[in-house]
């Protein structure tokens, strides 16, 4: 009976310590999933928001805009339509869903230069929790998925713009955050912001309907 009750006790020892290891490692486990899980989110959004701010930084830059940006309102070929640079879906005061802008993809030697080509129109918007790129000029804009929605939902889209007049034109800087969680997981979710100086200077003879412009002193 001695012998009996040192194997039960042995037995009992052995489960305890047997039940640790086996929490210890799930919880392990657990921890290394969720870890995973928020760097693939923190890299889905940050994926895109690089995507936005590079092509936001170059809204309505024009070839030799020395000789033809001059003239107040701005009125050459990457300015002179809303296709160029605008914002819709909110107001200025809470920021806006979606950015349409161009700028001349061709270098100065080209022949194309300073000509609105198809392919030079692009803005971004959120539509079904998915972030869309404009891909061209077209009326319908030829709107794709920038994100995936079984990955990634997006939960908010906003771009604010806040303008200052220097030397008799528009600098613009566009503030943008995005928010949204991994594809069934609500609970992991994440907002990023950050902020993109255009830079082209708009020439305008008034400030755009979509500019903040800084308080009075």
């Amino acid at each position: 009976s001695v012998v009996l009750m040192a194997i039960l006790i042995g037995l009992t020892v052995g489960l305890i310590v047997l039940t640790g290891g086996i929490a210890f490692y799930v919880n392990n486990v657990s921890a290394n999933r969720k870890m995973l899980a928020a760097s693939r989110l923190d890299l889905e959004l940050m994926s895109a928001m690089d995507a936005m701010a590079r092509e936001i930084r170059r809204a309505q830059y024009i070839a030799r805009a020395e000789t033809v940006r001059h003239q107040v309102p701005c009125a050459d070929v990457f300015c002179d339509g809303p296709e160029d640079f605008s914002l819709n879906g909110g107001d200025a005061a809470t920021g806006f869903a979606q950015i349409e802008l161009s700028y001349d993809r061709h270098d100065q030697g080209s022949s194309n230069a300073m000509t609105q080509n198809a392919d030079e129109c692009t803005g971004f918007r959120l539509r079904s929790q998915t972030i869309e790129m404009k891909t061209n000029c077209s009326a319908d804009g030829g709107w794709l998925p920038l994100s995936d929605p079984a990955t990634t939902v997006i939960t908010e889209l906003n771009f604010g713009v806040d303008c200052s007049v220097q030397s008799g034109f528009y600098t613009r800087t566009v503030h943008m955050r995005l928010g949204g969680h991994l594809g069934g997981d609500t609970g992991l979710a994440r907002n990023l912001s950050e902020s993109v100086q255009v830079r082209a200077a708009l020439a305008a003879s008034a400030p755009p309907a979509y500019c903040r412009l800084p308080s009075p002193p």
